[in-house]
């Protein structure tokens, strides 16, 4: 984790919540960090965890728990949480949009059975 130190200290949450896969693509993409396995090992433990901190800075200072924020999102913001860089052969962002879209009808209702 202290290794991934100098990726985020200084970092406006505003800046990490307006767009959470590119701070994940910020974290992920250090090139002296990289070589160590970019998805694999300590280093993703680490980063897993730093990225996990951040969820739950951002959930912390809107006042809400992390399911009820994600749950809150528009499918705008929820797609552009993601990196798709791994699953454009599968799921685009463009089919993701349309997917979540598509779900908007139901999620009141799930929302409330969560609650």
């Amino acid at each position: 984790i202290q290794a991934l130190r100098h990726l985020v200290v200084g970092l406006a949450l505003d800046w990490i919540a307006a767009d959470m896969g590119r701070f994940w693509r910020h974290v992920t993409s250090d090139s002296q960090l990289r070589w160590i396995g970019p998805d694999k090992g300590a280093i993703h433990l680490a980063t897993g965890a730093v990225v996990n901190a951040a969820w739950d800075l951002w959930a912390k200072s809107a006042g809400k728990p992390v399911w009820q924020l994600v749950a809150d999102m528009t499918p705008h913001d929820l797609v552009r949480c993601i990196d798709f860089r791994n699953l454009t052969a599968c799921i685009t962002p463009e089919w993701a949009l349309d997917f979540l879209t598509a779900q908007a009808a139901g999620k009141a209702g799930r929302i409330a059975t969560l609650k």
